[in-house]
Protein backbone atom coordinates (compact mmCIF):
# COMPACT_ATOMS: atom_id res chain seq x y z
CA UNK A 1 0.00 0.00 0.00
CA UNK A 2 1.15 3.55 -0.63
CA UNK A 3 0.67 6.12 2.12
CA UNK A 4 -0.06 9.79 1.52
CA UNK A 5 3.67 10.62 1.85
CA UNK A 6 4.56 8.12 -0.89
CA UNK A 7 5.92 5.41 1.40
CA UNK A 8 5.22 1.93 0.02
CA UNK A 9 4.61 -0.99 2.39
CA UNK A 10 4.16 -4.62 1.36
CA UNK A 11 3.12 -7.64 3.45
CA UNK A 12 4.54 -11.03 2.48
CA UNK A 13 3.34 -14.18 4.28
CA UNK A 14 4.77 -17.70 4.39
CA UNK A 15 1.90 -20.05 5.17
CA UNK A 16 4.03 -23.17 4.78
CA UNK A 17 6.19 -25.15 7.18
CA UNK A 18 9.28 -24.50 5.03
CA UNK A 19 11.64 -21.53 4.91
CA UNK A 20 10.83 -19.30 1.93
CA UNK A 21 13.32 -17.18 0.02
CA UNK A 22 11.65 -14.68 -2.29
CA UNK A 23 12.00 -11.17 -3.67
CA UNK A 24 9.63 -8.27 -4.11
CA UNK A 25 10.00 -6.44 -7.41
CA UNK A 26 9.86 -2.72 -6.62
CA UNK A 27 10.40 -0.89 -9.88
CA UNK A 28 13.71 0.96 -9.76
CA UNK A 29 13.96 1.38 -5.99
CA UNK A 30 17.45 1.20 -4.50
CA UNK A 31 18.62 1.64 -0.96
CA UNK A 32 17.66 0.62 2.52
CA UNK A 33 14.14 0.05 3.75
CA UNK A 34 12.96 -1.95 6.75
CA UNK A 35 11.32 -5.23 7.77
CA UNK A 36 9.12 -6.04 10.75
CA UNK A 37 8.78 -9.80 11.29
CA UNK A 38 5.84 -11.72 12.76
CA UNK A 39 6.62 -15.34 13.68
CA UNK A 40 4.76 -18.27 15.20
CA UNK A 41 5.14 -22.03 15.60
CA UNK A 42 2.12 -22.76 13.37
CA UNK A 43 -0.72 -21.06 11.54
CA UNK A 44 -3.06 -21.78 14.46
CA UNK A 45 -0.67 -20.79 17.26
CA UNK A 46 -2.28 -18.95 20.17
CA UNK A 47 0.94 -18.66 22.18
CA UNK A 48 4.55 -18.04 21.29
CA UNK A 49 3.63 -15.51 18.61
CA UNK A 50 6.35 -12.89 18.32
CA UNK A 51 6.94 -9.61 16.56
CA UNK A 52 10.61 -8.78 15.95
CA UNK A 53 11.50 -11.55 18.42
CA UNK A 54 9.38 -10.09 21.21
CA UNK A 55 6.36 -11.86 22.65
CA UNK A 56 3.07 -10.14 23.36
CA UNK A 57 2.70 -9.78 27.13
CA UNK A 58 -0.26 -11.19 29.05
CA UNK A 59 -1.72 -7.67 29.28
CA UNK A 60 -1.62 -7.34 25.47
CA UNK A 61 1.32 -4.95 25.29
CA UNK A 62 4.21 -5.48 22.94
CA UNK A 63 7.70 -4.46 24.05
CA UNK A 64 9.31 -2.22 21.42
CA UNK A 65 11.92 -3.66 19.07
CA UNK A 66 13.71 -2.03 16.17
CA UNK A 67 13.06 -2.97 12.57
CA UNK A 68 15.47 -5.06 10.51
CA UNK A 69 17.24 -3.43 7.55
CA UNK A 70 16.02 -4.33 4.04
CA UNK A 71 18.39 -3.70 1.12
CA UNK A 72 16.91 -3.24 -2.35
CA UNK A 73 19.08 -3.20 -5.47
CA UNK A 74 17.87 -2.38 -8.98
CA UNK A 75 14.28 -2.72 -7.80
CA UNK A 76 14.71 -6.16 -6.24
CA UNK A 77 14.13 -6.51 -2.50
CA UNK A 78 15.07 -10.04 -1.31
CA UNK A 79 13.62 -11.48 1.88
CA UNK A 80 13.77 -14.81 3.71
CA UNK A 81 10.71 -15.87 5.69
CA UNK A 82 10.77 -18.52 8.37
CA UNK A 83 7.96 -21.12 8.40
CA UNK A 84 4.57 -19.69 9.43
CA UNK A 85 5.73 -16.10 9.40
CA UNK A 86 5.04 -12.77 7.75
CA UNK A 87 6.95 -9.56 7.14
CA UNK A 88 5.88 -5.97 6.73
CA UNK A 89 8.33 -4.44 4.26
CA UNK A 90 8.77 -0.68 4.05
CA UNK A 91 10.46 -0.08 0.72
CA UNK A 92 13.15 2.57 0.21
CA UNK A 93 12.01 5.84 -1.38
Amino acid sequence: MRSSDGTVRVVVANLSGDTLQTSVKAGTRNGTGSLIRLTASSLTATSGVQMQGRAVAADGTLPPAGATALTCTSGTCPVTLQPYSAVLMTLPA
